[in-house]
């Protein structure tokens, strides 16, 4: 997330909030390739309370444009998002482990041009105002001060909508 404004409310020794807003950039820009968020340019809000070592998210997560092919546009609902999660250190190990529960807030839309000029009619994807679980684990090591690599895991614990796609039998038109 590219992060415009972020702002840090210190209540005591041990509990603070956190506030950002800012953008996700479109990273798909020759071939679409759905995922979660994936092909858009969309503007990211929420705040997290942390006390102590855990930690409690929400934020929305909105699309500013539909994704455009020669062939196609995508257009899909904006996202709510909730996550939870602790963090600690040991030694010079720092790992934080989460939950992040997603829910889209309206179905997603598929317009097929097969020809220029022509439209099939819009196609709305039942089924793509899902509920999605993932859990994630970041680790980080300390080296020095000045150098700490980060690995991060992520698992979708949940079907997506590249599945519900597939179900559609869309995946003829290259979403994968």
């Amino acid at each position: 997330m590219l992060t415009f404004l972020e702002y840090d409310l210190k209540i005591n020794s041990s509990d603070k909030i956190e506030f950002k807003a800012g953008f996700k950039i479109n990273t798909a820009n020759k071939i679409f390739a759905f995922y979660n968020g994936y092909g858009t340019n969309d503007f990211i809000i929420g705040s997290t309370y942390t006390h102590n070592h855990f930690n409690v998210g929400l934020y929305s997560q909105i699309p500013m444009h539909e994704f455009r092919e020669s062939q196609y546009n995508f257009r899909r609902g904006a996202d709510i998002s909730f996550d939870v999660g602790y963090s600690n250190s040991a030694g010079k190990l720092n790992y934080k482990l989460e939950l992040l529960e997603i829910k889209r807030l309206a179905e997603s839309v598929f317009n097929y041009h097969p020809f220029v000029g022509t439209v099939i009619s819009p196609d709305t994807i039942a089924g793509s105002d899902f509920f999605q679980l993932n859990a994630a684990g970041e680790f980080a090591y300390s080296i020095n001060k000045t150098s700490m690599p980060e690995l991060a895991l992520h698992y979708r614990c949940s079907k997506d909508l590249k599945t519900l796609m597939e179900q559609k039998g869309l995946t003829t038109c290259r979403l994968v």
